[in-house]
């Protein structure tokens, strides 16, 4: 049997370690310019300190709802030779409603309604100038959106390392004369201080004493998120992992066989998901008919089976749906943005499913995996789900008289999760919840949408919930 693919993250790429060093670099000047101003750290400023993004209240009757007793937490934590404390501590220490920020200050790290600036720490050194920001601008979004939500009163700047060039294709400084990642960034944050700025010392400076932008934009969307009902039911929160399922017990078995044609594949999904293939390339027939099991398990192309599982069901209840992987992976573009009001006309937001509600909303339905692929863990998990609220952030937000407004959300958001999302152990909601915070209408687990023989299962839970949406 081939090797199992380990991944290149394991060791980390050139491009990876690259960014980790500007972000030290970048790091490292504000520790310096924090004291020449006279900041002491520990005292008025802190590093990698946890900021929550919920009310005390709110994840206190997470916690309850969970009926974790201080047994539980004492258990929990006894390998890890931790002294035991109050139960809540250790919903908070264990990954609770909070982000690890690189730099806060205020009058105490213990007491979090004292801090009242947080500086986030963001570069890009890509190989190619522009790739992969738009990762960069969903993250730094997800996270100012959380702090806000629970504070809007407290200062949020953003300081990026690095160079300039690497932010935007040339095509794009041509078309606009700056990254529109970089707008984005100035147009939500109270302040942005760049590295290459002339002189970024008196800006950081300057951003530590500047007045809170967004004021009534952030009233709004903190209204929005303390209305929604947060899911506290552990059986709705998918952990298996489909993908992982079907090329062991489908793909691998299939490549084995050494196919040389498509009538050969009987199981319907591993056919469905070769004939998408075949109308952009024939990659991963190769890789099937070859038997390249690395080939298989990293073509993050065609080897879908979530998504080709939802368009056999959507087939099949005959809906009529606009879909990535059945247009040779065209993009499947959503509403107008608000990119587009910041002059970026060719910046479009996707999604994988488009279909149209029988209220006349779009229905956009997303299939999401925690990541970790054969190897486990939850490596993009974090990523996945605050990625999410930036995408509701600019589906929603709208520009007028150079400010940003809040809207309600016209569309149904479903998502397709595959994976664990059952994590961490004292407090499994959390990413689920994010999703919701985002917009996130209903989710599903992708294993329910095939059965036991790994062929579509015409009576799961999401299709009956598409039916009473579009039907």
């Amino acid at each position: 049997m081939a090797k199992r693919y380990s991944g290149a993250y394991i060791k980390g790429s050139d491009a990876g370690r690259g960014n980790n060093l500007r972000g030290a670099e970048a790091e490292a000047f504000l520790e310096k310019v924090f004291e020449e101003l006279g900041y002491h750290l520990g005292t008025s400023y802190f590093r990698q300190i946890r900021v929550p993004y919920l009310s005390p209240e709110r994840y206190r009757k997470i916690s309850a709802a969970y009926s974790l007793s201080k047994r539980t937490f004492r258990e929990s934590f006894k390998e890890k030779q931790i002294s035991f404390k109050d139960p809540m501590d250790y919903f908070w220490e264990s990954g609770g409603p909070n982000i690890q920020e690189d730099f806060a200050l205020g009058s105490s790290s213990c007491d979090h309604n004292g801090i009242h600036t947080i500086i986030s720490v963001t570069q890009a050194n890509p190989d190619k100038p522009g790739h992969s920001i738009e990762n960069k601008l969903h993250q730094a979004l997800g996270e100012l959106y959380l702090h806000k939500i629970y504070n809007p009163k407290c200062r949020s700047i953003l300081f990026i390392g690095g160079e300039g060039a690497g932010w935007a294709s040339k095509a794009q400084f041509k078309n606009h004369g700056c990254s529109y990642v970089l707008r984005t960034f100035e147009l939500f944050f109270d302040d942005v201080v760049y590295a290459w700025d002339n002189n970024p010392r008196k800006r950081i400076k300057q951003a530590l004493e500047c007045n809170l932008r967004n004021i009534n934009f952030w009233k709004d969307e903190k209204i929005r998120a303390e209305s929604i009902n947060l899911d506290t039911d552990r059986t709705n929160i998918p952990n298996k992992n489909l993908r992982e399922e079907f090329i062991s017990n489908v793909l691998f078995p299939l490549a084995e066989r050494r196919i040389h044609a498509i009538t050969q594949i009987t199981n319907p999904v591993a056919r469905f998901m070769i004939e998408c293939s075949l109308k952009s390339n024939r990659h991963f027939f190769d890789k099937v008919i070859n038997n390249d099991r690395v080939g298989i398990e990293t073509d993050r192309g065609f080897n879908n089976a979530p998504e080709a599982a939802i368009c056999l069901l959507l087939n099949k209840a005959g809906l009529k749906y606009s879909s990535e992987m059945e247009n040779a992976k065209a993009a499947v573009k959503v509403s107008e943005n608000l990119l587009y009001h910041l002059g970026y006309k060719n910046m479009h937001r996707h999604t994988d499913f488009i279909l149209k509600g029988k209220d006349g909303l779009p229905v956009y339905i997303e299939s999401k995996s925690a990541g970790g692929g054969f190897e486990g863990g939850h490596k993009h998990i974090t990523d996945r789900a605050r990625e999410q609220i930036a995408r509701s952030l600019l589906h929603r937000t709208t520009l007028k008289d150079g400010e940003i407004q809040s809207n309600p959300q016209h569309y149904h958001w479903i998502f397709i999760l595959d994976a664990d999302w059952h994590t961490p152990d004292l407090y499994p909601h959390k990413f689920v919840h994010i999703l919701q915070l985002a917009g996130a209408e209903r989710w599903f687990s992708a294993r329910e949408l095939l059965d036991d023989n790994y062929t579509i299962n015409n009576n799961c839970a999401f299709l009956n919930y598409i039916k009473k949406l579009c039907i």
